[in-house]
């Protein structure tokens, strides 16, 4: 059978970011944009990785995780959160564009 996963914690924030909680849409892309980084690409190289958040609002956070991963040579990333909340801040763009469409 198929290796059982690993927990793990193969991303580090690279600068300090601003609470989602109180931007918008297009403010939390920004604010994450370029904030993490893969502490060793050869743990993630060919590798499944399953992101788990506690809450996801607008999913920022979780693609832009899953291009770091993917840029490091993952061959899949899903995402897993416990929660799905709703924006108090004003939406002004759809859902994240994905930085790997054919992945």
């Amino acid at each position: 059978g198929a290796p059982l996963p690993t927990p793990s914690r193969p991303l580090r924030r690279l600068r300090a970011t601003r609470p989602q909680s109180s931007l918008d849409a297009d403010d939390r892309q920004a604010n994450v944009h370029r904030a993490f980084a893969v502490i060793r690409a050869s743990s993630i190289e060919g590798r499944r990785v399953l992101l788990v958040d506690d809450v996801a609002t607008t999913g920022a956070t979780l693609a832009a995780c899953r291009a770091v991963l993917l840029d490091a040579g993952a061959v899949e990333v899903g995402a897993l959160a416990l929660l799905r909340a709703e924006s108090s801040a004003p939406q002004t763009s759809g859902p994240p564009a994905d930085d790997h469409p054919s992945r």
